[in-house]
């Protein structure tokens, strides 16, 4: 690396650290989901596969930097389901570019069972969980009729592409997640989701 992570702005408004961490966290989500449609396109992983994995203490930091300098207002019902919150970081409207990816911050009240199995026909998703404890079913490769479960904690991150039939659950405890969308549908649209 050819500079430091962060930096300090001087200007006439005063003095602040800067690092542009929302930008970057988009590019390595993005990284990720590409990686992903690589290895599926390539024949090293099953259609549809769930890649799990750990945060880092890297990107740890960085979330905690972007729910700091990037404050979001969580609105329910979100995706007509009344114990979730969320809300929307487009990276068309934050870049004004073309861009067609969308980070989403999510809240899953404690006994949210209610979300139907679906699946994202149009749209890869890498989810990171931030707090909280959930369950996150799927139907995996190879196991088309029976629902694999993962236990989801702090720090756990998911990856998969379109089309994994899956769902969140959570019992006793609430479940706050990010959730990158390659390319975000609208949620509006038709496209977004299809009931299993």
């Amino acid at each position: 690396m050819i500079l430091e992570r962060s930096f300090q702005v001087v200007s006439t408004s005063g003095s602040q650290s800067w690092n542009g961490v929302l930008y970057r966290y988009l590019e390595e989500c993005r990284g990720i989901a590409e990686m992903l449609r690589f290895d599926i396109e390539a024949g090293r992983l099953e259609m549809p596969s769930c890649v799990v994995g750990q945060l880092s203490a890297e990107a740890k930091a960085d979330i905690a930097t972007i729910n700091r300098e990037y404050p979001i207002e969580l609105k329910a019902p979100f995706e007509e389901v009344a114990s979730v919150a969320g809300a929307i970081w487009h990276s068309s409207r934050l870049l004004l570019n073309d861009d067609e990816d969308a980070l989403l911050k999510l809240h899953f009240e404690a006994g949210t069972t209610s979300l139907p199995i679906h699946s994202h026909e149009y749209s890869d998703r890498v989810i990171v969980a931030l707090e909280g404890r959930g369950t996150f079913l799927a139907r995996l490769a190879g196991r088309k009729e029976e629902v694999g479960e993962i236990e989801v904690l702090p720090g756990t991150v998911l990856a998969f592409p379109r089309g994994l039939k899956h769902t969140f659950r959570t019992e006793a405890d609430s479940l706050t997640l990010l959730s990158y969308h390659s390319p975000f549908i609208p949620l509006d649209d038709p496209r977004q989701y299809k009931l299993a």
